[in-house]
């Protein structure tokens, strides 16, 4: 419940203040936060990877300039792609 409040919180901070950089980051932040945490608490390896991946495409491999002679945004979407579909697989079927 609290990670859910402090997404809402950061969302509007950012909406009423008009911030952008900081808040974003932190906003981003704490919604993986909040799906590694239950994640983690449901034990579902899909959803941590998925989670795991998110991060990694942010952090470490970034937008800007060429990484391993591939342009880095098309390698960030590459692996975006990736964790989006662990997490999209991490959920049960819809009946």
């Amino acid at each position: 419940m609290y990670p859910t409040l402090a997404v809402v919180g950061g969302f509007l901070v950012r909406t009423v203040l008009g911030a952008k950089e900081p808040y974003d980051t932190l906003l981003g932040g704490l919604g993986l936060a909040a799906v590694l945490a239950t994640a983690i608490g449901e034990k579902n390896t899909h959803a941590i990877l998925g989670g795991i991946g998110v991060a990694v495409s942010s952090l470490v491999i970034g937008v800007e300039g060429n990484l391993l002679g591939m342009k880095r945004v098309d390698l960030f979407h590459y692996g975006f792609g990736l964790a989006v579909w662990l997490l999209a697989n991490s959920f049960p079927a819809l009946p």
